[in-house]
């Protein structure tokens, strides 16, 4: 901001000038009665001024800051992103019938530096007859401190008879800091000089970025046909989105139908299949075994989904023994014809293999998809190509993957809202670095790894190709480096192709001196 020379004053300024207007009769040195005096006067005025400056500043959205850019921001119905939780998943080991309640706490280790960061349980589970069970967590307090790597959760914070072991396979994701002046101005400023009529592309960017984690939005219109929008999202790190994080998009959008359909709910047919009572299950489980007499079979009839639209089965299954590399399992829709439904409107059919080594050996879940315009009903086989593994299913959530018009919804009527993750392309870097004397080589990687990631982040959902010449300037830029040689891309020497609805994801750092 330009501050008006009428503002743009300093002490020397206004001191000069009150001395100015004292007659010359009068002594006005350095060290005099009427110097001393206007000094202090001129201090005092000074401040004054440089208070009136930041005033001016705070009355604008454009140089606003802290709680003062806050006020504006809620002046025009913008509040300010609030730091989200991290989520993950969380394996605990231990003697069968083992229960984890809800709300369980367990935390990583700390040291003389970094304290604990703690995660709590968000379902109760039961360690099944495998000795181990997965467990929905979420840290305790939100921000960015809560993505910790895999491995990094082993710690219980309290006592739980039965439970031996326990750690986290995956990193957690999905926790953010409030959101930044810089990041909050823009949305500001967004809401106020873009045109929104109604459900036009800039609502469905605000919309989306309304929700506290949210940090870059792009919008593929009829993605999946006439009247579908389909918004893209990545978190406020600039990182692929969190299930949960979608979901909170999506139901603030235009929240999802779902159902939810008990083992008992499937027609049993073929050989193997029977129904049975678990320690981990929720009511009762499907249990499928080998039978040399042919393919077991359940089917689940969908004719109760009545919207149009790709939609998603979250399967709830266990096999004893994931070691086995046979096809096991044929999931598939098919409507009374025996027509095979498609994953997409334009795409293959929805046909999913699995194998034992697929699954786990403890309760967890598959997701698969099909596009949704006719009675077709979820058909699982056991097939016959495995002859040792034992499956089992306990319930099927059916959801739809895309919203429906509520009294609530941000959507217009008549569009299906489709909230989901871009594509990550994985971008492996190598290079030989020559150092300057003293310079420690991990010292350098942690840097250039911060420097890509800065700037994977500024062309996330912005169509601009990872720049080979970019990334050699900016590892020529650390300080400590005197050359960068050998420069790869994902093996090669030129740039990679990144369209709009893809984000590039630093996969991989291999530097050598």
């Amino acid at each position: 901001m330009q501050i008006p020379d009428e503002l743009n004053k300093s002490v020397e300024d206004i001191k000069a000038f009150l001395l100015s207007n004292i007659s010359d009769e009068y002594d006005k040195t350095q060290g005099s009665f009427i110097w001393d005096i206007l000094s202090a006067v001129a201090i005092e005025q000074g401040e004054i001024y440089i208070q009136l400056q930041e005033i001016l500043k705070r009355a604008f959205v454009q140089s606003s800051y802290g709680e003062y850019l806050d006020l504006l921001g809620q002046h025009f119905g913008v509040e300010r992103n609030k730091a989200t939780k991290a989520t993950g998943y969380l394996k605990v080991q231990g003697v069968e019938g083992t229960i984890i309640p809800q709300g369980a706490r367990f935390s990583t280790i700390g040291d003389d530096y970094t304290s604990p960061i703690e995660f709590e349980t968000l379902e109760e589970i039961v360690i099944g007859s495998s000795g181990e069970a997965v467990v929905s967590i979420r840290a305790v307090e939100a921000g960015k401190k809560g993505n910790v790597p895999a491995k990094a959760i082993t710690l219980p914070s309290q006592y739980i008879s039965g439970l031996s072991t326990v750690y986290n396979e995956t990193p957690t994701s999905g926790g953010t800091d409030d959101e930044d002046d810089d990041s909050y101005r823009n949305r500001i400023l967004n809401s106020i000089q873009k045109i929104r009529t109604g459900g036009n592309i800039n609502d469905y960017i605000s919309w989306a970025m309304e929700v506290d984690g949210v940090g870059k939005v792009q919008i593929i219109p009829n993605k999946y046909g006439n009247g579908t929008v389909g918004v893209l999202i990545i978190d406020s790190n600039y990182d692929l989105p969190s299930s949960s994080l979608i979901d909170e998009v999506q139901n603030y959008i235009q929240p999802r139908l779902q159902y939810r359909k008990e083992a008992e709910s499937f027609v049993i047919s073929g050989y193997g299949v029977s129904i049975v009572d678990l320690e981990d299950d929720n009511i009762q489980s499907i249990k499928m075994i080998y039978n040399a007499q042919g393919n077991g079979k359940i089917s689940l009839p969908l004719d109760f989904l009545v919207n149009k639209g790709v939609w998603s089965a979250k399967i709830r299954i266990k096999v004893n023994d994931n070691t086995n590399n046979a096809n096991l399992l044929k999931i598939s829709f098919v409507d009374g014809d025996g027509n095979i439904a498609k994953r997409s409107p334009f795409g293959v059919e929805a046909v999913y293999i699995y194998r034992a080594s697929d699954l786990d050996s403890y309760f967890d879940y598959i997701d698969v998809s099909f596009f949704n315009d006719k009675a077709y009903s979820l058909i699982i086989e056991r097939l016959i190509e495995d002859t040792t593994t034992e499956v089992y299913i306990d319930y099927v959530e059916v959801y739809s993957r895309f919203g429906v018009a509520t009294e609530t919804a941000k959507a217009p009527v008549g569009a299906s809202v489709y909230v989901e993750a871009p594509e990550g392309v994985n971008i492996n870097v190598s290079c030989r670095f020559i150092l300057r004397s003293g310079v420690n080589i991990e010292d350098i990687k942690q840097k250039a790894i911060e420097k890509i990631k800065q700037y994977f982040k500024e062309i996330s959902l912005e169509g601009i190709e990872v720049s080979y010449q970019y990334i050699g300037a900016l590892l020529l830029g650390i300080n400590g480096v005197y050359d960068v040689k050998d420069l790869r891309l994902n093996g090669g020497v030129g740039n990679i192709e990144i369209n709009k609805y893809q984000i590039p994801i630093l996969n991989n750092l291999e530097v050598t001196i």
